[in-house]
């Protein structure tokens, strides 16, 4: 940001590369806060939800710009992946370890997938609509491959 003496943002961050994984990091956690709201912490439609996930990153083409200069596009797919297994992960004693290594997988295959989508997308020039996009996600997550 313009203004700030180096000294001060140093303080902070150790690096540029810092900023921006603080920067990511506020930005997951701001779509998990927006998306409880509109939901009302429960899970809705899966298009709908889609579409909104969809619209959030498409706003915040600044972030996205900003990680694909500096090559840390996949920083953002690694930290959601984070954040997905810390929020989705069911607690240790109510599952078996082959279903938690199976659900860890599950979450890792997903999240890498739309997050690949949002920055292919962006690279893209927004080719389709959130809408659009929402619909092919959706498509992706709720039918086997091997009938697509």
């Amino acid at each position: 940001q313009r203004g700030i003496p180096r000294k001060s943002f140093y303080r902070y961050f150790s690096s540029k590369d810092g900023a921006l994984h603080a920067l990511i990091d506020h930005m997951l956690m701001d779509f998990e806060h927006q998306s409880e709201l509109l939901s009302g912490g429960t899970l809705g439609d899966v298009h709908q939800d889609l579409r909104k996930f969809f619209e959030f990153w498409q706003q915040r083409r600044h972030l996205l710009d900003a990680l694909e200069r500096s090559s840390l596009s996949g920083v953002l797919v690694q930290r959601a992946i984070s954040q997905a297994q810390n929020e989705y992960a069911l607690p240790r004693e109510q599952t078996r370890r082959d279903s938690r290594r199976l659900q860890s997988h599950a979450i890792t295959f997903c999240i890498c997938g739309i997050m690949s989508m949002v920055t292919r997308w962006h690279r893209s020039g927004y080719a389709e609509s959130p809408a659009e996009l929402a619909q092919i996600a959706a498509t992706l997550l709720t039918r086997p491959l091997i009938q697509i």
